[in-house]
């Protein structure tokens, strides 16, 4: 199973959702998960794993089901020198079990390490960055995810479900 991660805040709670499905042209979700927890620190640039790594872990403590692949949105490495994102950090955390891919919407800091990669007729493009697997292998996989828009779907639909628990 593929499960694809995000987190959303409001004040001091963190809400994360998890969108688990079994291929990457998958258009339907077969687990869907939601975490809630206090958020423990302020957001910083370049560190923010220190906010969103503590509600993933708890979200991920709710599986009975260990995914094959976690998909998230943030960065696994923040410079071409390896520097640790919340991707590495989430990987380690997982003692090297399942790959992470970061999928970043935007550029971090002028960064050129990252995976360009277009989709739709957007000109915009994702940001992949990736821990466990080659970035090549990374970056077929979002480009190969169901959605006619840049956003893959299952990826939209994590941030959904992260940002629509208040409603």
């Amino acid at each position: 199973m593929i499960v694809a991660i995000d987190v959303d805040y409001e004040n001091t709670v963190a809400h994360a959702a998890a969108v688990g499905f079994e291929t990457w042209a998958s258009d339907t979700q077969i687990l869907t998960r939601t975490w809630q927890s206090d958020v423990i620190n302020d957001y910083q640039p370049g560190r923010f794993y220190r906010r969103e790594l503590g509600p993933i872990m708890g979200l991920l403590g709710t599986f009975d089901v260990n995914p094959d692949i976690i998909v998230i949105d943030a960065y696994c490495h923040l410079s071409q020198s390896g520097e640790p994102g919340l991707g590495m950090h989430l990987y380690v955390s997982m003692d090297h079990r399942f790959p992470v891919i970061g999928v970043a919407k935007n550029r971090f800091r002028g960064t050129t390490h990252a995976l360009e990669i277009l989709r739709g007729n957007s000109k915009k493009p994702l940001f992949v960055t990736a821990a466990g697997i080659s970035l090549d292998e990374a970056g077929q996989y979002i480009a190969s995810m169901h959605g006619d828009h840049r956003i893959p779907t299952m990826i939209k639909l994590a941030d959904s479900l992260s940002r629509n628990w208040l409603k």
